[in-house]
Formats: structure tokens, sequence, C-alpha cells
């Protein structure tokens, strides 16, 4: 090593030694990312959680908490239905259960194909289907909006077993449906 590399080394450890490594992390939006111990496990956890917060760093803690409390409910290759967006299909291997990619409130998921994404997750037995309460809008909700016959079909068929910090709701199927 070089003296200017040696320098630098020094420098670096001083500033480490005056920081609160805990503190830091437990401030960082990605800090979560410290509890794997493989740092491969830890650079992808970060980049994953990243790109589903779109860039939007203070979103960072809560996409990455549902994306954690989902790993510990799915396996790879799951029947799984985000209602709202399909973001979580790639990163947690779910594979959408339905032929349409989301909902839409207002007015353009047509009543044939909310009857055919209904019996698709009959014919799958899907587990969980994931809520976006924003499709329940009222001011979304037009003459021609059939997503209140989906969130009859969910009410029925699926029971709500947790809420995330952004709203979204995770619904469980009913035992015996």
């Amino acid at each position: 090593m070089n003296s200017r590399r040696r320098a630098v080394k020094s420098a670096l450890d001083a500033v480490l030694l005056r920081c609160d490594v805990v503190a830091r992390r437990e401030a960082d939006p990605v800090g979560f990312a410290h509890r794997y111990t493989r740092r491969e496990d830890r650079e992808l956890v970060a980049l994953v959680a990243a790109c589903v917060a779109f860039g939007n760093v203070a979103t960072i803690p809560a996409k990455a908490g549902k994306l954690e409390w989902l790993v510990q409910r799915t396996r790879p290759n799951d029947f799984f239905f985000q209602s709202g967006w399909p973001g979580l299909y790639l990163p947690l291997q779910l594979r959408n259960p339905i032929f349409i990619d989301d909902l839409d409130p207002r007015g353009v998921t047509p009543s044939e194909y909310v009857d055919s994404g209904m019996r698709q997750l009959e014919a799958k037995a899907v587990r969980y289907i994931l809520w976006s309460p924003r499709l329940d809008s009222p001011r979304l909700n037009k003459v021609d909006n059939h997503l209140t016959k989906f969130h009859e079909y969910l009410e029925t068929h699926y029971k709500q077993v947790h809420s995330f910090p952004d709203a979204d709701q995770l619904w469980e199927r009913r035992s015996g449906q």
C-alpha cells in the first residue's frame, strides 16, 4: 500500500471511530439491509427496495417492510394478485394469476375483465390479494367502474389479515373457499 492510500485509510478509520455506526444505520432508509450477513444479500435487498420505492428515499423503509412481510408468507412462483400496480411480482418472484396487470377504478377495466379475473382467482385458488384502497376512492368511482363487484368478491371470499403503512391491505383466502 502506497503512502497516499495509507493516509486515506488512516483518515477514514479516524472518521469511523468517531461515528456512531449503529445510530447512522438506524436512521438510514436502507439500514434494514444490514440485517443480512452476506454482502451480496445486503446489496440485493437495498437495490430492490430502492427500485420498488421508485427513487423516493422516504418510502424505502415502508416498501422494504412490505417486501419483508410478504417474503415471510409467500414462496417464489406462488400466485399473488396485486390489484393496484404490478410492482411486487418480479422482486418477490410471484406470479400474477389473472390476465390483466391491475385493476383501474376510472372505468378502464371492463366488466368482462373483472368477471374473468375473479374466475381466474377462483380457478387458481389464489391465497393472497394485495388491495389498494385508492381503488375504492369515491371520486374515482363512476358509473362505468366495475370494481365494486370485485371488492364484493374480495370481502366474500377473502379476509383482511394485514394493513401496510402505505394503506395497502393484504387479504387472505378464507378457508373452504
